[in-house]
């Protein structure tokens, strides 16, 4: 993880003070138009018996040579804040010009989402992903929407999507801010990719399962 972390300067970590939004915007205003694509995505979190699984908004360039950059990321402290949390989002597309909001339409993610919608943000810039097992073939499959489920959105093949992830920050092809991890009490963000797991699993007939998955208590909403 700490090779990855070729951006320069940093602003982010635990859920930090929105004065340092304001100095990563003025640090890339002069070259955040350089992007191709600005995605913002967004990993809602539901509490947990523990309180460590926390919604985790991150904003996404893609560079004119295929990098992904990791620019700006934080930890939204009220899980249970619908509404709120679905503000903070606009608020993060708007003042970073993205061209796409990707989210987790599953549990509550639709109803962010709506509020997003109410709040301007067109529709045709939202993706919504639901995670899923293994699909069969191909990472990701659109679902049109019927009259029984008027939204269209993606399935995403969970394991693999991780595994490619993963992979890719291994290689440098997704850079990241300053590694953010001090200590127990203050974790960061970047420490979270550690607490994923990937298990093998023979089965009797073809090929071998592969379950990628956290570790007990531990947070891993940088997925």
């Amino acid at each position: 993880m700490r090779h990855s972390t070729a951006l320069p300067k940093p602003p982010a970590g635990q859920p930090v003070p929105e004065s340092h939004m304001w100095l990563t915007l003025r640090m890339l205003l002069p070259y955040l138009w350089n992007y191709r694509l600005r995605v913002l995505a967004a990993d809602w979190g539901g509490g947990g018996e523990k309180g460590v699984s926390l919604t985790c908004p991150a904003i996404l360039g893609l560079t004119p040579d295929g990098m992904i950059d990791v620019i700006y990321a934080r930890k939204l402290p009220n899980p249970m804040d619908h509404i709120g949390e679905a503000r903070e989002c606009r608020r993060l597309f708007d003042r970073f010009r993205c061209h796409l909001f990707a989210h987790d339409y599953t549990g509550a993610g639709h109803i962010r989402e709506t509020v997003m919608i109410q709040s301007g943000l067109p529709r045709e810039r939202i993706m919504p992903m639901w995670y899923m097992g293994h699909l069969g073939s191909g990472m990701m499959r659109h679902i049109k929407a019927t009259p029984q489920s008027p939204r269209a959105y993606y399935e995403l093949d969970k394991t693999q999507s991780l595994q490619n992830t993963c992979y890719s920050i291994k290689l440098g092809g997704v850079r990241f801010f300053k590694y953010d991890h001090i200590d127990a009490q203050r974790p960061g963000l970047l420490h979270d990719f550690l607490a994923l797991v990937e298990e093998k699993s023979p089965r009797a007939y073809g090929s071998d399962r592969h379950i990628v998955h956290k570790k007990p208590n531990q947070c891993d909403e940088d997925r």
